[in-house]
């Protein structure tokens, strides 16, 4: 059994539950359970540090907790920092718990606008690249959260009877490289050590992997790269085609060198769709980020493309028509 919770149905009629995560996704879990599983008991909320109380229930810092009954209690660990909290359940010798995860689930009463909003468009697009040829990409997947959702738009796309796509996964899964781009050097999280080397790191691959697969997309369908950018882009291989790149790269240089593989190489296929998270990072300034690197690409590979809006409030969509490769 995976780790991940598949249905609030599997929840068994009367647990006892606590949830692990007192922050915005454990808040908005407990009011979804409220509404669709009434009968089970949300006792308390519990913290990797913290004690006190939140939400109205008292909070439990990590290291008071007492093991729990299998048969009764069931931990739910709702945040975006679930691998951590994983290996510190595992650590314990706690069996009783498993993963809430937002982006398998996609209630219609998200709550969170802001994350609704995101959700929504990716969700879009994934689809809209299914009119095209070619397989989808994420550059820069960290815990999983984006590929989750593409996997589970690929999956509801197989039931359409669209032709099977792979998902392509590059990531070091190591955290962000050391910044040795000037223009890296000079963004401001940069300097504060928010993107600092190893930032964003991955404990277990292996759990990344579960999260995007307990969407309903098989092992099979992911074709994992991992290694810093500056290598792994090498080992795309030869004639692949991609009809959605998702870049989440933080850095300027990284953003770069995926642009450059992704227009230089020549897999982006015409009307493709290339979707920047980060677009609005480093206080939406042109000279550094990914900002910089698309105007970069545009300009050396002669891309022509449409601007198609916002994704979500800090992320920008484009189709690309076409370009010049190998330039």
């Amino acid at each position: 059994m995976g780790v991940f919770l598949q249905s609030l149905e599997e929840i068994a009629p009367g647990a006892r539950i606590t949830i692990y995560g007192a922050g915005n996704a454990g808040y908005r879990l407990r009011r979804r359970l409220r509404a669709d599983r009434p009968d089970v008991d949300v006792r308390r909320y519990l913290d990797s540090r913290r004690s006190g109380a939140f939400d109205g229930l008292e909070m439990l810092a990590l290291d008071g907790l007492e093991p729990p009954d299998p048969a009764r209690d069931l931990i739910l660990v709702a945040s975006v920092h679930w691998p951590e909290m994983v290996e510190a359940l595992e650590a314990r010798g706690v069996t009783a718990f498993k993963v809430y995860d937002e982006s398998i689930h996609l209630p219609a009463d998200f709550g969170g606008i802001i994350q609704e909003e995101r959700v929504r468009q990716l969700c879009l697009a994934a689809h809209y690249a299914h009119t095209l040829p070619g397989d989808l990409a994420e550059f820069g997947v960290a815990t999983g959260a984006s590929a989750a959702i593409l996997a589970g738009i690929m999956k509801a796309e197989d039931g359409l009877g669209r032709p099977p796509r792979r998902l392509f996964l590059f990531d070091s899964f190591e955290g962000l490289p050391e910044a040795t781009s000037d223009v890296d050097r000079d963004t401001p999280l940069v300097r504060s050590g928010a993107w600092g080397p190893g930032a964003f790191r991955v404990r277990s691959v292996e759990r990344v992997l579960e999260r995007i697969t307990a969407c309903g997309l098989t092992r099979e369908r992911l074709v994992v790269t991992p290694g810093f950018f500056e290598a792994s882009l090498a080992r795309i291989p030869a004639g692949t085609r991609f009809s959605l790149a998702h870049v989440d790269c933080d850095l300027y240089l990284s953003a770069l060198q995926v642009l450059e593989a992704c227009f230089g190489r020549g897999p982006l296929v015409p009307g493709a769709m290339l979707l920047f998270d980060e677009w609005q990072a480093t206080g939406a300034d042109p000279e550094l980020g990914e900002r910089r690197a698309w105007a970069e690409a545009v300009e050396r590979f002669n891309v022509r493309f449409s601007d198609v809006g916002e994704y979500s409030w800090h992320g920008r969509k484009f189709v690309v028509h076409g370009y010049d490769a190998a330039r």
